[in-house]
């Protein structure tokens, strides 16, 4: 009978601490995974997707893709041209090559000697505060006064600080586009305001 070598465990040994060092490899480069790559990996699959409820997706068209922030402002100018079209049937709208001006006669916005804006008047400028939220022009409103009333210069300015805040509380208008001036009488027909709204693509 052969004599069993009485290092022969060692071998046994060396083979189940190869495996154990092995799975213990396994283990931390399981626990090292890169986050970052796979967050990376799952914004480029979100991206990917059509958005409905918001963020930055993107919307087939011919020719390529439309992002949604250019299918928003698509959308902004069909609505603006509807509010204009409104409006021209209601008030006198000039269209000139750099704006639209929005005349709002006396007798609908303000009584006389009076900054306070008349009921009847906020319908119209309910529908001329979303005109300009949809569009991206700077905006302009001028007071005005009839020659016999008082404190000519104060109230035509009082008269378009009016509008102003109006405007601002009915839609989230940028401030910093906005612009009031006053002209007192020096302009016909007098009592009045004037809303210039600039054309900006």
């Amino acid at each position: 009978m052969a004599k069993r070598d009485p290092n022969f465990w060692m071998l046994t040994f060396s083979d189940m601490n190869t495996l154990m060092l092995t799975f213990f490899v396994m283990l931390i480069s399981m626990s090292s995974f890169d986050t970052q790559t796979f967050r990376d990996y799952a914004g480029s699959i979100k991206e990917s997707l059509i958005s409905i409820s918001g963020g930055a997706g993107v919307f087939k068209r011919q020719g390529g893709i439309i992002t949604r922030k250019e299918a928003l402002i698509k959308a902004k100018k069909g609505i603006s041209g509807q509010v204009l079209s409104e409006l021209t049937k209601q008030l006198d709208v000039v269209v000139a090559d750099d704006g639209w001006t929005i005349k709002i006669p006396g007798r609908i916005i303000f009584d006389k000697n009076s900054y306070k804006v008349k009921a009847e008047a906020m319908k119209y400028l309910k529908k001329i505060a979303l005109f300009i939220w949809k569009t991206r022009g700077e905006v302009r409103i001028v007071g005005y006064t009839d020659t016999t009333e008082k404190n000519k210069w104060w109230l035509s300015i009082k008269r378009a600080s009016s509008v102003l805040d109006i405007l601002l509380k009915e839609k989230d208008i940028n401030p910093a586009r906005m612009t009031i001036m006053g002209y007192a009488d020096t302009r016909i027909p007098g009592r009045r305001v004037e809303i210039f709204v600039e054309k900006r693509s």
